[in-house]
């Protein structure tokens, strides 16, 4: 297999503060997508929409499953 380099990049600063990834999962775990719009790229900010949207319906198709 071919060597794999690492390349580390500072993230961008957002409002004078350095993103960080946990801040994002922090405020993903609140449901807060209005406040990681502007922390991440719009395509990352479509991932995340889509992985709550999924994380709903199954919640919502497990509530409807008898136990």
């Amino acid at each position: 297999a071919p060597p794999i380099e690492l390349v580390e990049i500072e993230g961008l600063p957002s409002q004078e503060m350095p993103i960080s990834a946990s801040r994002v999962r922090q405020l993903l775990a609140k449901n807060d997508l209005t406040a990681i719009a502007p922390l991440v790229p719009a395509v990352t900010l479509h991932y995340l929409q889509n992985l709550l949207e999924h994380s709903r319906q199954d919640a919502a198709a497990r509530q409807k499953t008898p136990a």
